[in-house]
């Protein structure tokens, strides 16, 4: 894919809806040898020439459903992670029982590798993540598993209402015991950062007067050098000699 965000739909209707040869044609058009794919109800993993597994998941899917519809809602490229999400719908029709006919919202993660040379897309792993309340469709159709997950689902709820009722004394509890030690931390911190502060001052004050030291030092010794050139001059004009004609 050149453009993942604008190409990406193309490619997922061509494994949906196309025919077995173009099928065939966008698994080795866009998928990478090594490609991997994950659903609730398969996984392929990743090995060279693993997607061929792939192929015959999406030609066996065509059999089961030889009409589906997808509504793409929206997609979503991170261009540095290289993974793109695409949003949809699908009505899965399975041909022996059409009355077993189920819309289904999912959304796919396409992880992606970009060629450096040509600079094209390539799929390395699809990802097809359902809610529970979504892929039950495909076993209890009509409704019936997606309202016994939902009626699940609240009850589960409810216990985490009553659990967090229950153990409120012991939050309640953790927090005074943990805000005690994070006060005794801080101030413990606090006492370390202001003895190191007082450390770094004086050795800056002792580095500062070390170098007081130095320059007096140094001035002296130029004083010295001048002092003795001085001496040397007067001393060789006294011993020069004037010749006249």
């Amino acid at each position: 894919m050149e453009d993942p965000t604008n190409d990406v739909p193309s490619v997922i209707n061509a494994l949906t809806r196309g025919s077995p040869s173009e099928q065939q044609n966008a698994i080795q058009t866009y998928f990478t040898s090594s490609a991997s794919f994950s659903h609730p109800f398969c996984r392929t993993g990743s090995f060279e020439g693993s997607r061929y597994l792939i192929l015959k998941i999406y030609q066996w899917y065509k059999i089961l459903s030889p009409k589906i519809e997808l509504e793409i809602h929206s997609v979503a490229f991170d261009a540095k992670s290289l993974v793109l999400f695409v949003s949809l719908t699908q009505l899965f029709t399975p041909f022996l029982a059409p009355i077993f006919a189920n819309r289904v919202d999912l959304d796919v993660k396409l992880t992606l590798i970009q060629h450096r040379h040509t600079g094209k897309y390539y799929i390395t792993s699809q990802t097809d993540l359902y809610t529970v309340d979504q892929w039950i469709r495909f076993l209890i159709p009509w409704g019936i598993g997606t309202a016994v997950v939902w009626f699940l689902q609240f009850l589960a709820t409810i216990g985490c209402v009553l659990g967090a009722w229950l153990g409120a004394p012991i939050t309640w509890a953790r927090e005074r015991v943990l805000g005690r030690r994070g006060r005794l931390w801080e101030m413990r911190e606090n006492g370390i950062a202001k003895t190191a502060g007082d450390t770094k001052g004086s050795i800056e004050h002792e580095v500062e007067k070390v170098e007081e030291l130095v320059e007096e030092a140094r001035r002296a010794a130029l004083q010295a050098d001048d002092q003795n050139a001085e001496a040397t001059g007067v001393e060789l004009y006294g011993k020069m000699q004037v010749v006249t004609t």
